[in-house]
């Protein structure tokens, strides 16, 4: 998976994320934090570079605009928020949710189906 993400890095450079994502990595890392499997140097180090991604790549989406496709598609608001921000740029939610995406099958893509679209 880690190559793939990497070879979809490599090959997309523009990656924008809505302004949940750093607070979703954050709960990730208090997880990993909790359970033993990240010491808090590798944590620190990691919330670091996630704050520098979201100040360059977060954008928001309309309230009203997220509470009806929440609504419509029956996902949570956080996943809605991800929907409507790639609708508006026109461009592919990446994501390994499965159930997100079935429901937003117009824009949602795996990791592997991103670096095949790439790979042509």
């Amino acid at each position: 998976m880690q190559q793939l993400a990497d070879e979809l890095r490599r090959g997309d450079s523009e990656w924008r994320t809505s302004t949940l994502a750093k607070y979703e990595a954050l709960n990730a890392l208090v997880t990993l934090r909790r359970k033993g499997l990240l010491g808090a140097s590798e944590a620190g180090a990691a919330l670091s570079r996630i704050t520098e991604f979201c100040a360059q790549a977060e954008l928001g989406s309309a309230p009203a605009a997220v509470l009806e496709a929440a609504h419509a598609m029956t996902i949570s608001g956080c996943d809605a928020h991800y929907v409507v921000l790639a609708r508006a740029l026109q461009c592919p939610l990446v994501t390994e949710d499965a159930g997100l995406r079935k429901a937003a099958r117009d824009v949602a893509r795996s990791i592997a189906e991103a670096v095949a679209a790439l790979r042509g």
